[in-house]
């Protein structure tokens, strides 16, 4: 019986994590941010929280947080158009009989001293 020789698959490379992140359309904005160095929150898991959000098709705002049920809420009632809102939280913490003077006072003082 006569030997037939075969080729040898060709290696298949499979992509890397960071292969897959970079093809997901993460807003330039949002990529940027990541990059920036002192958060709290590593650079690994800000990359996959906006790869999430951006293969979901969820915009900027979704892209910059992992986008929890918290997140969500407080975007709800701090955000319009995407841009923080000083009013809204104002408003809520006035409906809540929350003091908001404390706060400006505090962001005055860390803001010229």
């Amino acid at each position: 019986m006569a030997k037939h020789k075969h080729a040898a698959p060709a290696a298949v490379e499979m992509p890397t994590l960071v292969d897959v992140l970079d093809a997901l359309p993460i807003d330039a904005e949002v990529a940027e941010d990541i990059a920036k160095r002192g958060s709290v929150v590593k650079t690994g898991y800000k990359k996959l929280y906006a790869a999430r959000a951006a293969e979901a098709g969820l915009g900027k705002v979704a892209q910059r947080s992992c986008w929890d049920w918290l997140a969500q809420t407080l975007a709800g009632e701090v955000l319009v158009d995407g841009k923080f809102h000083e009013a809204k939280p104002c408003s809520t913490r006035t409906a809540s009989g929350t003091s908001t003077g404390r706060t400006r006072a505090r962001a005055g003082k860390a803001a010229s001293g």
